[in-house]
């Protein structure tokens, strides 16, 4: 049922919903009540590439609104359990909370939903990292926004550069994954508002550069054109070796500064 409501989101759907919902109102407009019981449900989020697996938590029905877990505004109901699982088994999602409503020809009209994860990770070609996220995502059916706190456990940018005149330009390795918002407007107009900063030391490990870094940055903007503001720190202790030259240079302390209303790479 889960797959077949999702098509294009939702792959390889198994596990079960433990169903105890009562049925009213009339056939053009009827009622529902109910809770939802979720035991090992798992599926593949096709745009994220990934497995996700949702142990257990509650899910409550009443007419068009959809009780998720133990929300966290409004009071949560006698019983709930929020919403856990993991990602590709070794990433967790350790609680999912919140509150969809959904108004005619079931749009929607409210969402309010919180999540909170520890060691996610996320990769392209040329950098990865491991991300441990406490998230709000509230809004509607014409604009969402994402908000609160992320912290970056791990981070490496891998990309090598090439050196031409006088400018480092990364070089191309391979192509990037279709980014998983693209082609739903929802998302890729999705307003960010968050404050992200490194819990542990990032890395840029490539042909010229092995640099520990660490990060203090609010992201504004869009999912699709993202915003920084704040501060990138140049630990001590790296080392950078530009190609043509015959010495490496160790470096000392630095900062990159990010400013929020000019784009990157201004």
């Amino acid at each position: 049922l889960f797959q077949w409501a999702l098509p294009e989101q939702v792959g390889d759907a198994s596990g079960g919903l433990a169903l105890d919902v009562n049925i009213g109102g009339l056939w053009s407009r009827p009622t529902w009540r109910g809770t939802a019981t979720v035991d090992n449900l798992l599926f593949r989020a096709r745009k994220l590439q990934r497995d996700i697996k949702l142990d257990g938590g509650t899910i409550v029905l009443d007419n068009f609104d959809v009780f998720v877990g133990c929300p966290r505004t409004g009071g949560a109901r006698a019983g709930c359990v929020s919403l856990h699982g993991s990602i590709n088994e070794d990433q967790r999602l350790d609680r999912i909370d919140g509150r969809i409503s959904f108004g005619d020809a079931l749009s929607l009209r409210s969402v309010d939903i919180w999540l909170d994860g520890s060691d996610i990770a996320y990769s392209q070609p040329g950098w990865n990292a491991k991300f441990s996220p406490q998230v709000e995502l509230a809004g509607n059916g014409n604009q969402l926004t994402l908000r609160g706190n992320i912290d970056l456990v791990e981070g490496r940018y891998s990309q090598n550069f090439d050196l031409a005149g006088m400018l480092f330009t990364p070089k191309r390795t391979s192509e990037a994954a279709e980014p998983f918002w693209q082609g739903i407007p929802l998302l890729e107009t999705m307003r960010l508002a968050l404050r992200a900063q490194s819990r542990g030391t990032l890395f840029v490990k490539n042909n010229i550069a092995d640099l520990p870094l660490t990060a203090n940055l609010d992201v504004s903007g869009t999912l699709s054109e993202p915003r920084l503001d704040g501060t990138i720190l140049l630990e001590e202790g790296g080392r950078i070796s530009p190609p043509g030259f015959r010495y490496s240079f160790d470096t000392e302390q630095g900062q990159v500064r990010f400013e929020a209303e000019k784009k990157i790479p201004d």
